[in-house]
């Protein structure tokens, strides 16, 4: 494989033109894709995944869709909750009318946001 440098720790892939990321992770030195061609976007995902890390470490999230989080998806976080059997806020179980009616709501949401990352999607306020 060929690459050529963009700049500090950002390389393009002849192949494709996508530019990644040069980082360690757990001690490992390893490529991670920005899911970009345009450098100007690349050059803010260095930044971004190093403020994810320090607040992970001290157990704060940052604004909008997270960098590590790209591999969640609405899929993954539903089949967590169908196998705890769909308890309520206080992890209480719900009665059986409950529980079929929400196995019927989920299939039609699985289909339509199954592969999409819940942490990009707007939040909107309850006010």
């Amino acid at each position: 494989m060929e690459w050529i440098y963009v700049s500090e720790c950002l390389y393009r892939k002849c192949k494709d033109g996508t530019i990644y990321i040069r980082t360690q992770i757990n001690g490992k030195r390893t490529l991670r894709s920005t899911q970009t061609t345009k450098p100007t976007k690349a050059k803010r995902v260095p930044q971004r995944l190093r403020d994810e890390t320090w607040f992970e470490r001290y157990g704060e999230t940052l604004f909008g869709p997270q960098v590590r989080s790209r591999k969640l998806t609405v899929k993954v976080t539903i089949a967590s909750y169908v196998k705890v059997g769909f308890p309520t806020k206080k992890m209480r179980k719900k009665a059986p009318e409950t529980i079929k009616k929400e196995v019927s709501l989920i299939r039609s949401v699985e289909l339509w946001w199954g592969n999409k990352n819940p942490g990009g999607f707007p939040i909107r306020s309850q006010h």
